[in-house]
């Protein structure tokens, strides 16, 4: 899956940051639900200070933690109906 899934442009990026610039006071934290290998996840890594992903699957988590090198990613196993973060964080 990881192997041919294409990455956001990174024009894609930069609309999804003025937007977020408008909407969100901070860059503290971005959650990924549904984050499958991590490859959309990594990509807020630079534009804030945590970012983390969930999945249903533990083996695209695992993936997904084999892969990272961004010491401000990480990953777990949830559905997304139990992740950790409450709603509007």
């Amino acid at each position: 899956y990881a192997k041919f899934r294409p990455t956001a442009p990174q024009a894609l990026v930069d609309e999804v940051l003025k937007f977020l610039a408008v909407k969100v006071s901070d860059r503290k934290l971005a959650v990924d639900v549904g984050c499958g290998p991590g490859i959309s996840a990594t990509i807020w890594a630079p534009y804030f200070e945590k970012v983390h992903g969930y999945d249903i699957s533990e083996a695209q988590i695992n993936e997904a933690k084999a892969v990272n090198q961004f010491e401000n990613v990480s990953f777990s196993v949830s559905p997304a109906e139990t992740i950790s973060e409450k709603d509007e964080s």
